[in-house]
This record gives C-alpha cells, sequence and structure tokens, in this order.
C-alpha cells in the first residue's frame, strides 16, 4: 500500500464526526487513510498497522468514547513515540493522563466548516507534521505574488449588517448584489459573481486569501447600517497585492436616496480603478431594477427566503415576489428570480403544477420583454420550453446565449436534455473556470463528465469539490450513480447513506431504499408498491425509481417509470436523466428509442439536421443510439 499522509483513529462512535476531519483533509488534498470496516473491533489488524506506521501524520480524535478504547489509545501512543501525533479534541473529555500535556487542538464546536479560524489552525498543524509548508492542492500561501491576472478584477465581498435589527440582514446582501451587477457592466473589469463571494459571507479569512482563491486585484467590503429613515455606508476598496487601501468612503444619506447612493458608489468605484464605463459583452445586458423602496425591499426579502433552499422558507418566497411585482411591474431582474423559484418550487412540489404555470409563463414572457439579450432570461426562457418538449423554442432560445448566464443550471439543463453533452462539458469547464469556490458547478461538471462516459474525470471533481462549501448531498447522489455503474455497492451504500445522513433531500422515500439496498428482491418489492403510490406519483420520484430498478436489475419496472415520469407527465426538466450510465444497457432495448420518439426529441433531431451525441440516424425512418 501507498504511503497515506494522514491516519485518522478514532472510535468506531464517532464515525460520522471522522467522516467530517476525513472529507474536509482529503479535500485540502491529503490522502486519508480511515477504513471504517476495520473499526468494529478492538484488536489490531495488520492493514491497521501498516497504515499507522506509514503516515506521516496521526490525526487523533479524542472524545468520551475514543479515550476508552483501547485501540485508540494504542495508535496514539505509537504515534507519539514516533512524533506523528497530532490530537484534536472534538467533545468535553478528559484525555489519557499520559496525554494531557500534548498541545491538542480544540475543536469540539466544529461541523465542518472550512473557514472556521480553530480549524485554520489545526490544519496548519497538520501540514507541518506531514513536512509541508502550504495546502498540498494550492501550494500557496496568503504571503506569495498573486498569479498574473491579464484584467482588472474585483470581488465586492458581503457588506456587513451593522444594523441592531438582524432581520436587516437581506438589506445588506440586497446592497452588495446590486454593486455586483452595476460593476459587471463594465467590461474593462471582471466581477466575481454572487454565488462565489457570498461562500464568503460571515467568515473571518485574511482578504490576500480571499484575493488568491477568487484570482483578483481588488476587494471591495464594507458595512451597512440603516436605522429608521436613514441608512450609512462604508465602504473601502483595497489592492490585493499589497493589501492597502485604494480608496474609502462613508456615506450617510436618506433611505429614500439609496438607489443613488449605490449609483454614486459604483462610479467611485470605477474612477478610483481608472476605468471607462463603456458598454458590456452582448448577452451581459442587465435586466430592469427599481427605484421603488417598497418593491426593493420585498424582492431582496423574497431573494433571501429563495436562497436558503429550506423547503418551508423557500414555498414563502413566491408571495413576496408578487407583492413586488405588483408594485413594480416592470422590475426585470424580480421577474427572473420569481420564475426560477417557481422551478424550484415545482421541482419539489409537482402537483402545483397547475396553479403556478400561467404565473410562470407570464415571468418568463416578462423577463424577455424587458431584457431579450439578457443571458439569464434567455436561459430561464430555454429552461421553460424544455419542460413543454418545445425543443426548437429551447434550442432557438440556447443559441442566443453568448456568455455564461448568472443561471447556468438552465442553460445545461437544456443541452444535457438535447442530448448536446460536450456541449455542457463546454459550459461546464467555462463555469467552473469563472466561479471555481461554487460547489454547483463542480456538482455540474462531475455530471458532465458522467454523462459523457468519462467517470474517472468525475470522480477527480468529486474529490475536488470536497474543500468547497454547500449542500453535499447531490454530490454523493452522483457520486452512488457512478459507483453503481463501476459496479461498487459497497461505495454506492456509503453515498448512499451519506444522503440520508444529510436529511436535504426530502421524505422517507432514501431511508426506505438504504434499508433494503443489501436485499435486492426486496428493494424492487418496495420500489414497486412506490411506483403505484399516489403519493409518490411525480417525474421525480419516477425518475428515481426507474435508477434503482436498472440498477438491481429490473428493466420493464425502470421502463414503466420512464415512461410514467417522461411520457405521460411531460416534466421535460428531468429529462437529462435519459443519458445517465446507469441506463446504458437500457438504450439498447427499442423501448428507450420509443420513449425519445414519444417526447418529440427524434423528430427535432431530424428536422434540425443536429443529432445527440449518443444518437445517429439510420435512412429516414429509423436512427440508432451509440456509446
Amino acid at each position: 500500500m501507498s504511503a497515506p499522509d494522514i491516519f485518522l483513529s478514532y472510535s468506531h462512535e464517532d464515525a460520522k464526526r471522522a467522516k467530517l476531519f476525513a472529507d474536509a483533509l482529503a479535500g485540502e488534498g491529503f490522502e486519508v487513510w480511515w477504513d471504517i470496516a476495520l473499526r468494529t473491533g478492538e484488536t489490531f489488524d495488520t492493514e491497521i498497522e501498516q497504515a499507522l506506521k506509514a503516515a506521516k501524520a496521526v490525526v487523533v480524535l479524542w472524545s468520551r468514547s475514543s479515550v476508552d478504547s483501547r485501540w485508540v489509545r494504542a495508535e496514539a501512543t505509537f504515534a507519539d513515540r514516533y512524533r506523528t501525533l497530532v490530537p484534536v479534541m472534538i467533545e468535553p473529555c478528559d484525555r489519557p493522563i499520559m496525554f494531557e500535556l500534548t498541545h491538542t487542538a480544540e475543536l469540539s464546536h466544529w461541523l465542518g466548516d472550512l473557514f472556521d479560524p480553530a480549524w485554520r489552525v489545526f490544519l496548519g498543524d497538520v501540514r507541518t507534521c506531514v513536512g509541508l509548508s502550504q495546502s498540498p492542492l494550492t501550494k500557496a500561501s496568503a504571503r506569495d505574488p498573486l498569479p498574473p491576472i491579464d484584467q482588472l478584477a474585483v470581488a465586492v465581498l458581503p457588506f456587513v449588517n451593522m444594523s441592531s435589527d438582524p432581520e436587516q440582514e437581506h438589506f445588506s446582501d440586497g446592497i452588495t448584489e446590486d454593486i455586483i451587477t452595476d460593476l459587471s457592466r463594465v467590461s474593462e473589469l471582471r466581477v466575481i459573481p454572487r454565488s462565489s463571494v457570498f461562500t464568503f459571507k460571515g467568515k473571518n479569512v485574511d482578504t490576500a486569501v480571499i484575493a488568491r482563491q477568487l484570482n483578483v486585484t481588488h476587494l471591495l467590503e464594507g458595512s451597512v447600517r440603516r436605522s429608521g429613515n436613514r441608512v450609512r455606508l462604508t465602504a473601502q476598496l483595497i489592492d490585493a497585492a499589497t493589501s492597502n487601501h485604494v480608496w474609502a468612503q462613508r456615506y450617510d444619506r436618506e433611505l429614500s436616496d439609496i438607489f443613488d447612493l449605490q449609483d454614486e458608489l459604483s462610479t467611485a468605484i470605477i474612477e478610483a480603478l481608472k476605468l471607462r464605463l463603456v458598454p458590456t459583452a452582448p448577452g451581459t445586458c442587465a435586466l430592469p431594477g427599481t427605484r421603488n423602496l417598497e418593491a426593493y425591499d420585498l424582492f431582496n426579502r423574497a431573494r433571501a427566503l429563495a436562497g436558503t433552499m429550506e423547503i418551508a422558507r423557500l414555498f414563502s418566497a413566491p408571495d413576496l415576489y408578487r407583492q413586488c411585482l405588483a408594485i413594480d411591474p416592470d422590475f426585470g431582474q424580480a421577474w427572473v428570480d420569481y420564475g426560477l423559484t417557481l422551478f424550484t418550487v415545482l421541482t419539489y412540489m409537482p402537483k402545483n403544477l397547475f396553479d403556478s404555470w400561467e404565473d410562470l409563463d407570464l415571468a418568463c414572457k416578462r423577463s424577455i420583454e424587458l431584457a431579450p439579450d439578457n443571458n439569464t432570461s434567455l436561459s430561464l426562457t430555454a429552461y421553460k420550453a424544455q419542460w413543454e418538449y418545445d425543443w426548437p423554442a429551447a434550442a432557438a432560445a440556447i443559441s442566443r446565449i453568448e456568455t455564461i448566464p448568472d443561471w447556468s443550471t438552465g442553460l445545461l439543463s437544456v443541452q444535457w436534455g438535447l442530448g448536446y453533452l460536450a456541449d455542457g462539458i463546454e459550459t461546464c469547464l467555462a463555469w467552473c473556470k469563472s466561479e471555481p469556490m461554487i460547489l454547483q458547478s463542480s456538482l455540474s461538471l462531475q455530471m458532465a463528465f458522467d454523462l459523457a462516459h468519462r467517470p474517472e474525470e468525475a470522480a477527480r471533481e468529486y474529490i475536488r469539490s470536497k474543500s468547497l462549501l454547500g449542500s453535499r448531498s447531490a454530490t454523493d447522489l452522483f457520486a452512488m450513480y457512478r459507483a453503481m455503474v463501476a459496479g461498487d455497492h459497497d461505495a454506492a451504500r456509503g453515498h448512499l447513506q451519506a444522503i440520508v445522513d444529510q436529511g436535504e433531500f426530502p421524505g422517507v422515500f432514501w431511508q426506505d431504499v438504504l434499508d433494503r439496498f443489501d436485499d435486492p428482491p426486496n428493494a424492487l418489492q418496495y420500489l414497486r408498491g412506490d411506483f403505484s403510490n399516489p403519493e409518490a406519483d411525480h417525474t421525480l420520484r419516477m425518475l428515481l425509481i426507474a435508477e434503482f430498478a436498472a440498477y438491481f436489475g429490473d428493466e420493464d419496472l425502470a421502463f414503466a417509470a420512464l415512461r410514467k415520469g417522461l411520457v405521460e407527465q411531460r416534466h421535460g426538466f428531468g429529462v437529462i436523466h435519459l443519458w445517465f450510465p446507469i441506463y446504458r444497457e437500457l438504450r439498447k432495448s427499442p423501448r428507450f428509442k420509443q420513449i425519445l420518439v414519444d417526447i418529440g426529441l427524434v423528430d427535432f433531431w431530424r428536422k434540425s439536421g443536429r443529432w445527440g451525441d449518443f444518437v445517429r440516424p439510420l435512412g429516414d425512418d429509423d436512427f440508432e443510439l451509440i456509446g
């Protein structure tokens, strides 16, 4: 076996906490040995002993359980003898007396925050023990010179809410987002998107570290205090190479002047950077904002709710958007965000389709009317056309998208739905280049590689994504599919367990499948019952049933669920599932070809002259699937 960087010593009762450490350390580029399968007893195993001796650092997780473990005590004693011990407290406890005088990191509070100051200090101790002065991934520190940047680039960090009312957080976030939007109109300036900079919200991270990770020349940071009808805004522009302030200003204004204040602030930054205000590239034209303070406040509240992705809060966002748009019906950004929120609601609650589709149709039409060349408006319109299986309209909309839109998911979904998998990889690579810190962009790239039958590259990107912040359930879902295709049942079960443990996907379906995962006949019996359950009668559930049925070997159930979800219910958002590698064998069946015919893809391909990457025509009236 190759020598691991880190041997993780822990009690089997602390396995979930140990996984947090293992994933975070792996995300930093370390090779971590921590085989939970070998931790069911209290005697040494040969493989464990070999890994322990070979490791450059032994991270011991002290807890009330581990201090009573002869195994963990022995591993700690061995590591102390060979000067590889890096101990850490994961809950208050009395350490073994021989280790009481050993410096021990205190991380009882730590639940995975990669920017937690105590975690960063601990990480430095690990690097020192392993023999690295820098992260194995970056090989750089905050003191190193920034890499060459061929264009001025700025990251607008989330403005701090200094108001006494924490409910005003949406107001300071809204100002941050508006400044990002305003600066994005300057063609000579590269502005980091909101989703990337907001990963640093509430984090105590050195500005030089942020500048390096986002690859920018300047940072803008500030604070907002709202009190009654007054607002105070402070801002400072920092040169990332020197950490010197290029410009700083404080504004005290009436709340009604907030829109003029934002314009003034953006102009001051542009002047401080000695840039010219010239039009941006086609496709990046801004969606119309608002000058109505009440509409602006409702919009920021709605966006804050929609951004949480908590189901109850998410479902309350559309009503706030409707109130906002009733006040200002020409608020283009609100129409787009309203449409995106409705799509998310319908994905989780498809029974609301008939109540929401008219509103969704209006949101798409108004966003295009107000900003016909805006990439996000076009992405929204294309996605809606795909839901309706209007493939010519979907293809026409994405053909007009000239740069990566703010909502790249819509563009990708249509590219994949049309079977243009290579196009999807190009989009994902560009997205990851512009937003490398965003878990969603990494997840999309993993999916793109999987769809193109490039699992090794997907697995490497999955490893990289472990260092990113965000919900991990979706990345574990596709890692589970990847393991299924590879025939690695244990790994697939492990990822399914991780999905259940995180509890981010609603419903009992996941636990029910996990309970039967090692018993295929029992699992299939459950899936057949769920297929007939009226409460589960929606596209997303049908697609999940189809994927597990394909894995457990019931092609008839898999095809029945696919037809029900995609042909009978006709929710086009799920078409990308057809290209999942789990269906590779099913694609040889005439039943798979018939689904493609029934949802209109074959007719579109034949008329447009461009076929999907895994499909090719056979004469004038037939086709075949390849790969």
